[in-house]
């Protein structure tokens, strides 16, 4: 459950990131799809390889909270 996650805090932000991306990701394609239908190619093939610079970002961020919430001087600050 919840407390054996209090435990480790970078496994918390690991999934809190992917599935924020992932949600972030989806919501992009679809307004792509349908704000802004490409004429050449599938709106969608367009959309998806558009947007896919959203896992570069996702994966920034996952490094640098890990590294961030590596730190026990941190965890401790944010339990109190």
């Amino acid at each position: 459950g919840t407390k054996s996650l209090e435990r480790f805090p970078q496994v918390s932000f690991l999934l809190g990131g992917i599935v924020a991306g992932t949600m972030r990701f989806v919501s992009h394609v679809l307004s792509g799809v349908f704000a802004f239908p490409a004429t050449d190619m599938s709106p969608w093939l367009f959309s998806l390889a558009y947007n896919s610079y959203v896992f570069i970002d996702i994966t920034l961020v996952i490094v640098a909270g890990f590294i961030v919430f590596s730190s026990k001087t941190l965890v401790r600050e944010l339990k109190k």
